[in-house]
């Protein structure tokens, strides 16, 4: 069973990118004039003759250079989200080049949108897994949130080697290049090289670099940036523990440069008041009040608001009285519709209250009420508590949440948090301690390295042998022989082990809080040792990933193989597990789907190893 962990030349963003392209094959988009690119979404893309290189100023030249809207809204959604001037100006020299801008256009080799990806079908996937089946494929608004969504996810170092003939590569890591980039020629080198990887050959680079200088020059003044962030809602495992000082609280954590905007005012002006009533009272992070409530209820116009006070799409309990409406929710196995008997209350004050009684009176989010002088970690423990399912709740609470802190530190409209008297105390620690100390240090729970097998299964993959279209259910909607997953969206050597395993562990555990890593089948676990947030160890439990080489558990080839532990059960040998797998028959075909039993005493003589991740729910 080989299984290859690494992509093929061709990437997830075609070549042949414009109309001109189309009639005269792949060209160089420097020999195309930079004022017909700039201007491709007012004409309707009109194809736009070829100049010879040696009269065309062309996209090498920033002389006629003027920004895009659609940019700026790139921009603006990379800034909210953390990322710096430097890295979101190499996304746009990048989308520039491949797309222009428009988020509907289609290239020949069946790439699709601002980001050209290949196939179509991945937004399509991808917006269905993240609370947008009824948004189209060609919005424009989803598609930059995907943009953002998968800044991390979808990067890989197979171009690794020919990016560091041109660039200072960084931890040899094209994300950590990209990220950390100080230079915008860099950043975009990097994330051509590791996000978009189009053929090397004809990639345009000259193009992908000057746009993203000309932005980062004279395109993004309007745009207020952060920096420093990963657009991911923690640090992907990156340090053992983090430490809060409440005595900065809420103040530092967003810039006074972050760019407010009218819906910011006007919906603090009508229900800021509100929101800090009740935080003082429920001791809870106003500000997070303010960001949840206009994430959830559409800045106050989704009917569940305006008609019942419902800001939060709180559900009734307790004889409450309710309304019941149409509701989109999701689980392990993916999202579904389905109804909901929702609280109704009397005004808009009663509906701010409700929260705080919500969020108090449910011993889950006792985590959460501890982190009242921080708003990031209070909504990111609400996320872990299971408050939402959407994998990209924090990041998109946190950057509305960072707007509303700067517009009332501009206007001194309420103290922050961290200077709040809450009336309530908050909730004990597990060992009995209380939240409010002068410093917390939190660390990530981590599985044990020893101990005995965990017993238990995680149930939702078929027990025999076929395709993967029973994953169509699941958030990586892989329906069809041509869907390639959300998660680990890369078919270039076919359904192979490490494509299957990489998204079977996203159904199960969630997009939020991980990243997968390079490696064929065989080599993961060992890649994965030393890195912070993963434990490899002998002792499987349901959940794990399984890694190594050796029959039974490998059909050979050199690369070994990987797949994902469904259940564990005792056996004479100390234990049993079953697991699925891709490639089980070696076709790396829509049909290779496997599943079967393996006992201890038959993986003795082999190198598996069992891997999971601090941040698994399972």
């Amino acid at each position: 069973m080989r299984s290859f962990g690494k992509m093929a030349a061709m990437g997830m963003a075609g070549l042949l990118l414009f109309d001109l392209t189309l009639a005269v094959g792949v060209t160089s988009m420097s020999t195309v004039s930079n004022t017909a690119m700039m201007s491709i979404r007012s004409n309707g893309c009109t194809p736009t003759s070829a100049k010879d290189d040696s009269d065309s100023e062309g996209a090498g030249s920033s002389s006629d250079f003027k920004s895009n809207d659609v940019a700026t809204k790139i921009a603006e959604a990379f800034a909210s989200a953390g990322f710096s001037k430097a890295a979101t100006a190499g996304v746009l020299g990048n989308v520039y080049a491949e797309s222009g801008f428009v988020a509907d256009r289609s290239s020949g080799d069946n790439g699709y949108g601002l980001g050209q990806w290949t196939p179509r079908s991945k937004i399509r996937a991808w917006m269905d897994a993240n609370g947008m089946g009824d948004t189209p494929d060609s919005d424009e608004a989803g598609q930059i949130k995907m943009l953002v969504a998968t800044a991390k996810s979808s990067f890989n170092n197979h171009y690794l080697s020919n990016a560091k003939s041109e660039i200072t590569v960084k931890n040899d890591s094209l994300y950590d290049t990209w990220h950390d980039a100080s230079d915008p020629e860099v950043a975009a080198v990097a994330w051509m090289a590791g996000w978009e990887r189009p053929n090397w050959a004809s990639r345009n680079e000259d193009v992908r670099k000057q746009v993203a200088k000309d932005y980062y020059d004279k395109g993004l003044n309007g745009v207020s940036f952060n920096g420093g962030g990963d657009g991911s809602d923690d640090d992907g495992g990156s340090q053992c523990c983090f430490q809060t000082d409440d005595s900065d609280g809420a103040a530092s954590t967003a810039s006074d440069n972050v760019t407010v905007t009218n819906s910011v005012q006007a919906y603090t002006d009508k229900y800021g008041q509100a929101a800090f009533d009740v935080g003082k009272k429920y001791g809870i992070p106003y500000e997070a009040i303010l960001g949840q409530s206009a994430v959830e209820s559409a800045w106050g116009a989704s009917t569940l608001n305006t008609k019942y006070h419902n800001f939060f799409g709180i559900k009734a309990v307790n004889g409450q009285k309710s309304v019941s409406m149409g509701t989109k929710e999701c689980n392990q196995g993916g999202c579904y519709d389905t109804t909901g008997d929702f609280a109704v209350y009397d005004s808009d004050e009663d509906g701010f209250a409700g929260y705080g009684k919500f969020i108090t009176g449910n011993s889950r989010y006792a985590a959460a009420l501890q982190k009242r002088t921080d708003p990031h970690a209070y909504i990111q423990e609400l996320k872990n508590a299971g408050y939402a399912t959407d994998g990209n709740y924090v990041s998109t609470v946190w950057g509305v949440t960072q707007q509303f802190i700067a517009y009332i530190k501009q206007n001194n409209k309420f103290p922050p948090s961290s200077e709040v008297e809450f009336d309530t105390a908050p909730p004990a620690d597990a060992d009995g301690s209380s939240g409010d100390s002068d410093s917390n240090v939190t660390c990530p729970v981590r599985n044990g390295d020893g101990g005995d097998a965990s017993y238990g299964s995680v149930g939702g993959a078929p027990a025999k042998d076929g395709d993967f279209s029973w994953m169509c259910s699941g958030n990586q909607r892989i329906c069809g022989a041509n869907d390639a997953g959300v998660f680990y969206p890369h078919l270039e050597f076919g359904h192979q082990c490490v494509w299957y395993a990489w998204n079977r562990l996203a159904m199960i555990h969630g997009n939020e809080g991980w990243s997968w890593v390079l490696g064929n089948g065989g080599d993961i676990a060992n890649n994965l040792k030393g890195k912070p947030g993963w434990t490899v160890d002998a002792n499987p439990k349901p959940g794990d990933g399984i890694s190594g080489s050796g029959s039974p558990f490998s059909g050979g080839g050199g690369c070994g193989h990987v797949a994902v532990v469904e259940e564990v059960s005792s056996d004479p040998s100390g234990w049993k597990i079953r697991i699925s797998e891709g490639n089980r028959d070696g076709s790396a075909s829509f049909s290779s789907y496997g599943s079967r039993w393996l006992t201890k005493a038959q993986l003795s003589g082999t190198d598996c190893q069992f891997f999971r991740n601090s941040n698994w729910k399972k």
